[in-house]
């Protein structure tokens, strides 16, 4: 849906129906993470396995891609080997156009 979006521009046809779509579903969904999601992980995860893991996500984000390619198969192997030549890509295209960086 997020695809989508960025296609038609804000007056053309279809617009504020996809909006209003694409409004929904993100309701939908963090209401599904409140109710489901989080009570589950909290029951699961003890404070301290909580931290440790926030610390290894946000460790992580500097390897991740800002822009995954939409057709990779997530696949761990095919992930692996195509993920760094994606990720150096990403970020210098990042780093041109200002992108990430606070206002």
């Amino acid at each position: 849906m997020l695809g989508r979006i960025g296609k038609p521009g804000a007056g053309e046809a279809g617009f504020e129906e996809l909006i209003s779509k694409f409004a929904l579903a993100g309701r939908e969904h963090i209401a599904y993470e409140e109710t489901q999601v989080w009570p589950a992980l909290r029951a699961a995860l003890s404070h301290h396995e909580a931290a440790e893991l926030g610390e290894k996500l946000e460790s992580g984000k500097s390897m991740a891609p800002t822009r995954p390619h939409p057709n990779t198969p997530p696949k761990p192997g095919i992930l692996k080997s195509a993920g760094p030549g994606r990720t150096a890509a990403g970020k210098a295209r990042d780093a041109m156009t200002g992108r990430g960086k606070e206002s």
